[in-house]
């Protein structure tokens, strides 16, 4: 019976039962309902995946009869139609499935590393080429904008930096400046070609000037006078370079820096003044405004 008398005492927790064969279990289950204790414990689970397979009823009845128990509590507890294991065995002891040792992945040398390729001369001036001429696009759609916003404003002045003092970048900039802007195109740029403006630009060994006055308003100013007053009021004629081609609509110049003693970024403060008296001794800054009006930063409009 698997009923547990009154007056019966589980086995001490110290004899464990070790399973040889099938005949030797049916002779210890002759008394007993389980391997150990008053109910199925992990020691029936053991011995029953160590028999493996129901035992012969009629040589063994006991083992059987425990077997068949067993199996019954087992169905109970995994209630789903098994499909078979492959590969699988059952342990030699206690039931208990070894589990298999992760094999250690060898760990990949990382890639190495790319060196950046140093740019070549010829990229390295195309980009100066395309940072001038973006600077001078965005810069022209601020004077257009100025101008629309401030009546009477025809004359400009201002500073570019990416040029860096280089007078062909320099005139690049200023060529951006004048394009016609594209009405689809994504960002606005250039679009101040009706205003005459001069544009400078310093570096460390020199300052570049260049000059644009369009066509109509020429009669008002002529950039050739503008551009040689400029010139006279830097003062520097030994450093000083006019490049060919001035004219009454275009001009430019560079006056180079003397070590220690006169430095780019200063002479070009000087230029800057120098432009703006010119327009202002001309009429040409609006006699309703201050100066303070027109000036963004080191720009000075007219």
């Amino acid at each position: 019976s698997s009923e547990r008398p009154h007056d019966a005492k589980p086995p001490p927790a110290d004899m464990a039962y070790a399973y040889t064969d099938v005949p030797a279990l049916d002779k210890y289950l002759a008394d007993k309902s389980y391997i150990t204790g008053f109910q199925a414990s992990q020691d029936d689970l053991d011995v029953f995946v160590a028999v493996g397979a129901a035992p012969d009823a009629s040589a063994t009845p006991n083992a059987a009869r425990w077997y068949s128990h067993v199996a019954a509590l087992l169905a109970k507890a995994f209630p789903g139609t098994p499909a078979g294991v492959t590969g699988a065995s059952a342990p030699a002891a206690a039931g208990k499935k070894e589990q298999p040792k992760k094999e250690k992945k060898e760990k990949k040398a990382p890639p190495p590393k790319k060196e950046k390729k140093e740019p070549t001369a010829e990229e390295k001036r195309a980009k100066q080429v395309k940072d001038a001429k973006k600077e001078g696009g965005k810069k022209a759609v601020d004077i257009a904008g100025a101008a629309e916003m401030t009546l009477g404003m025809e004359f400009f002045c201002t500073t570019l930096e990416k040029s860096e003092g280089d007078i062909e970048l320099l005139q690049m900039a200023m060529d951006a400046m004048n394009v016609e802007v594209e009405p689809d195109a994504e960002e606005r740029k250039g679009g101040s070609g009706h205003i005459g403006k001069m544009i400078f630009s310093a570096s460390n060994d020199q300052l570049a000037v260049v000059a644009h006055v369009p066509k109509e308003l020429v009669e008002k100013i002529n950039c050739k006078e503008w551009v040689e007053s400029v010139v006279a009021f830097i003062n520097e004629p030994d450093a000083t370079e006019v490049l060919p081609g001035i004219c009454e609509t275009k001009g430019a110049f560079v006056v180079k820096g003397k070590p220690g003693i006169t430095f780019p970024i200063k002479l070009k403060d000087t230029g800057l003044a120098g432009a703006f008296t010119y327009l202002r001794s001309k009429k040409c800054f609006p006699e309703s405004e201050s100066e303070d009006d027109y000036c963004f930063g080191d720009d000075y409009g007219m």
